[in-house]
């Protein structure tokens, strides 16, 4: 198996030739043995990803520091999963209130409140969840 530290990637040596042919061959192509193969081309240890030591061999390396505004982004897709689950849950109350003839207003209203929840001052860092309003009658 042969290893490129600048693409980080794999390339089985039997295929060389297409590669030569399309020009893609990697000009710091090494010969790796197999057990270093299957180490790197395994999933990354928590936090690390594939990269190249200064021989160009295939190691793990930390993976880059998020930015706050990427923290963000993650935080509040999070939260919105979450809430999504929340709003299909009160959805199904609704209907099974209303398929009872039984009034719904009070989730319909909850629910309302949680679709707002992006809408709130310091989101998605700070979140007032808003109550509900009594317990679910289904699963």
């Amino acid at each position: 198996m042969i290893f490129s530290a600048s693409t980080c990637g794999f390339y089985p040596e039997c295929l060389k030739k297409n590669y030569d042919v399309a020009n893609t061959w990697p000009s710091d192509a090494i010969v790796i043995d197999n057990d270093v193969f299957l180490k790197f081309s395994a999933a990354p240890p928590s936090g690390k990803k594939r990269g190249a030591d200064e021989n160009g061999m295939p190691c793990w390396i930390d993976l880059p520091e998020q930015t706050v505004k990427q923290k963000q982004a993650t935080k509040a897709a999070m939260v919105r999963s979450e809430r999504d689950s929340i709003v299909d849950r009160v959805s199904r109350e609704i209907n099974r209130l209303e398929d009872a003839g039984t009034d719904a207003s009070s989730w319909r209203k909850y629910r309302m409140a949680l679709r707002n929840v992006p809408e709130q001052d310091g989101f998605p860092s700070s979140i007032t969840w808003p109550t509900q309003p009594a317990k679910f009658t289904g699963k």
